[in-house]
C-alpha cells in the first residue's frame, strides 16, 4: 500500500522516485500490460509536491493534476496577497497507460486525495473503489512567532481537475466497498474484468497480469529496498 508522500526513502526523488522506479521495473518485466491496485487506503498524504510529481506519473501530457487557490503574507505590505495555480502534465508519464484501480477509505486524505481527483477527473477509465475519503483539501505553512513560537495557518485550497472543492466533502469512489469485504479480492475480481474486455474468448490469463502496487512503509518513513508491485496469484485456465 502507498501509505505516504515524502521525500526520504533508499531511492533519490522520495516517493515519487520511489514510484517511478517501480513503474521502470514493471516494464521491464512486462507485465505492465495488466491491471495495477493502487492502495491507498490509510494514507494521511503528505507532500504537495511528491503527491503532484506522482499523479503526474500516471497522467498524460496537458492532463491537469490540481487546482489550487492560495495566500501569503508578504513583509513589505499589511495585506495577504491571493493568487491561483494550475498543475498539469507536461509530458506523458511512465505509467499513462496502465490499467488503474484506486482503493481508497475514509481515512485517505490531503495529498492521497489529490491523486485520487487527478485519476478520478483526469483519466475517467480509472476506476476507485472502497469508500468515501476523509475530505481534506486545504494546506498549511509554519510562521515564526514571538518568542520562539510556531504557528500554523492555512494557506492553501485545492481543488479537483475541474475545480472541485472537495474539502469536508471528501470523494465518493465510483464503486463501494463494505467495511468488512476482502477489499483486495474485489479489486482483483474488478481488474480481471477490466482485462477481459481486451481478451477475445475468455479471460484465460487476466489473472496473472493484474498487478498490486504493494510498496511497503515503516512509520514514520519507509525503509528498505522492498517491491513496489507484486504480481496477484495466478490461475490457470
Amino acid at each position: 500500500s502507498l501509505t505516504q508522500f515524502g521525500d526520504t526513502g533508499t531511492v533519490p526523488g522520495g516517493t515519487a522516485g520511489e514510484f517511478l522506479q517501480a513503474v521502470t521495473a514493471l516494464k521491464i518485466s512486462g507485465a505492465d500490460s495488466g491491471a495495477v491496485i493502487l492502495d491507498m487506503r490509510g494514507n494521511p498524504g503528505g507532500l504537495l509536491d511528491q503527491s503532484i510529481e506522482v499523479a503526474r506519473a500516471m497522467l498524460s501530457a496537458g492532463d491537469t493534476v490540481i487546482r489550487t487557490h492560495f495566500r501569503e503574507y508578504s513583509e513589505n505590505v499589511d495585506v495577504p496577497l491571493f493568487g491561483d495555480s494550475l498543475y498539469r502534465a507536461t509530458i506523458d508519464g511512465m505509467a499513462n497507460k496502465l490499467k488503474i484501480i484506486v482503493l481508497v477509505d475514509e481515512y485517505t486524505a490531503s495529498a492521497a486525495e489529490l491523486v485520487t481527483a487527478a485519476l478520478k477527473e483526469s483519466r475517467p477509465e480509472v476506476v476507485v473503489m472502497g469508500q468515501t475519503t476523509y475530505g481534506k483539501a486545504r494546506g498549511q505553512v509554519l510562521v515564526s512567532l514571538p518568542q520562539g513560537a510556531l504557528g500554523k495557518i492555512t494557506s492553501l485550497a485545492l481543488k479537483s481537475p475541474r475545480g472541485i472543492d472537495y474539502n469536508e466533502i471528501g470523494l465518493t469512489p465510483e464503486i463501494a466497498i463494505a467495511s468488512n469485504a476482502d477489499w483486495l479480492a474485489a479489486a482483483q475480481s474488478q481488474a480481471i474484468s477490466m482485462l477481459a474486455k481486451r481478451i477475445v474468448g475468455g479471460i484465460s490469463n487476466t489473472r496473472q497480469n493484474a498487478i498490486e502496487i504493494n510498496r511497503r512503509m515503516t512509520t514514520p518513513h519507509w525503509r528498505g529496498p522492498r517491491p513496489f508491485f507484486k504480481p496477484l496469484p495466478s490461475s490457470t485456465p
